[in-house]
This record gives structure tokens, C-alpha cells and sequence, in this order.
């Protein structure tokens, strides 16, 4: 982690250093950083992203901006488009919905047959 965003976040209390590594105070090291790189370097300016937790989908949107750091906030983050705020039922979805979504992170990229799936679901046009 950039040294400088430890700094303000560390200030901030929003992170902590522990063992070996840094850590969210709220989640398990490689939980963070997998979710990091995602959001970094597998997500891109025009990705349709979902936003999942605890089987529910909470949301689809449209990436229209680059990651960035805003140390006010102390947070990464990027610009998006909301398609969907709605929440949506994880047992309405296919099996194989189900099963790309149980492995995935609390943000992760959407493409192909789920895609099509989940949009439909919503009646959204992507």
C-alpha cells in the first residue's frame, strides 16, 4: 500500500497495521486486496459491475470514470452510472448465477450469460 494513503487513512482510523500486512479493520487481508485489484486493474470504464452481499444483489451500474484515491474520504473509488438500486433475490437467479456470484467479491464484473440474465431480470438495456 502507498505509504502516503496509509498515512491519511491510518490518521483517519480506518485502517490498521497488522502482522505482516495491512489490514481493513473490518475484513481478512486478502479479502482487501483481492477486492483492490479487481476494483484497480479488472474493472474498466464501461464494465457493467454488480454489487452483491449476503445472497442479494444490491445493484448494477455502468464504470463511466477511472479509480482514483479522494483522501477526504480516505477511499478509492470511481464515478458510476446507477442502472439498478433495486434489490434482487439471490433464488430468483440460475444455478449459475448463483454459483459466479457465491465466488465473487462484494463488487465484481459482469459479462456473457449472466449479464444477460441479471439485466433481463431488471429489464434494464445495457
Amino acid at each position: 500500500m502507498d505509504k502516503e494513503i496509509y498515512r491519511i487513512c491510518s490518521k483517519k482510523g480506518r485502517i490498521t497495521n497488522y502482522r505482516n500486512g495491512w489490514q481493513n479493520k473490518r475484513w481478512k487481508t486478502s479479502y482487501v486486496a483481492e477486492q483492490f485489484c479487481m476494483f484497480y486493474k479488472e474493472i474498466k470504464k464501461g464494465d457493467l459491475v454488480i454489487v452483491y452481499s449476503n445472497k442479494r444483489v444490491y445493484g448494477i451500474a455502468k464504470i463511466i470514470g477511472n479509480a482514483y484515491f479522494d483522501e477526504e474520504k480516505c477511499a478509492h473509488l470511481r464515478k458510476v452510472r446507477w442502472l439498478t438500486t433495486s434489490q434482487l433475490r439471490y433464488e430468483s437467479l440460475s444455478p449459475q448465477a448463483q454459483a459466479f456470484l457465491s465466488k465473487r467479491n462484494t463488487i465484481s464484473k459482469v459479462e456473457g450469460k449472466i449479464a444477460k440474465e441479471i439485466l433481463d431480470k431488471y429489464s434494464i438495456n445495457f
